[in-house]
């Protein structure tokens, strides 16, 4: 499974990307990911232009995934997020981090 990234302006790539992905059994996190309560998949793109549009897939674990939260944050010294998204699988709460 891989979860897609689109810009259709190709303005927005710059910065990294947060992909925390909560399983459904705690279980079957990696070992050093267990202390968060999820797989910390955060990453840095480079453009790939699709025709007028920049896009990216990330690979997700095998795991059953209970929920995501994605989006992007400046990761210098503001450290902010910039959007975010959320989304469950399992119609559970999202926790907060």
């Amino acid at each position: 499974m891989r979860g897609p990234y689109v810009d259709n302006s190709c303005s927005g790539l710059g910065e990294r990307f947060f992909l925390h992905v909560f399983p459904v059994d705690s279980d079957d996190l990696p070992e050093n990911h267990k202390q968060n309560g999820f797989d910390n998949l955060d990453f840095d793109i480079s453009q790939a232009r699709l025709g007028f549009t920049c896009a990216a897939a990330r690979p997700l674990p095998d795991y059953p995934v209970a929920s995501i939260r994605t989006g992007q944050y400046f990761a210098d010294a503001r450290a902010y997020r910039i959007w975010e998204g959320t989304f469950s699988f399992t119609g559970d709460p999202i926790p907060q981090n």
